[in-house]
């Protein structure tokens, strides 16, 4: 693998949601603090969460983002 895209930082602090649910995996979500800052590249960057956009837009549609499962048993 390419030393460029590969970063192994420590985890020293894992914040879960509030009220995960580790069945169902609602409220997926959690901030991991680091033991060294990231480096950002075009491999590593943040995933920017907006903070003004409603959650749908005029017409009833939606745009979400992410990774990993999209639909029960797929990703």
């Amino acid at each position: 693998m390419d030393n460029a895209r590969t970063q192994t930082i420590r985890i020293v602090e894992r914040i879960l949601h509030h009220d995960y649910q580790i069945l169902s995996q609602y409220y997926d979500i959690a901030i991991m603090k680091l033991e060294t800052s990231v480096t950002y590249n075009a491999w590593v960057r943040p995933a920017c969460l907006p903070v003004d956009l409603p959650d749908t837009g005029t017409d009833g549609e939606a745009v979400a983002t992410g990774w990993g499962r999209v639909d029960w048993g797929k990703r």
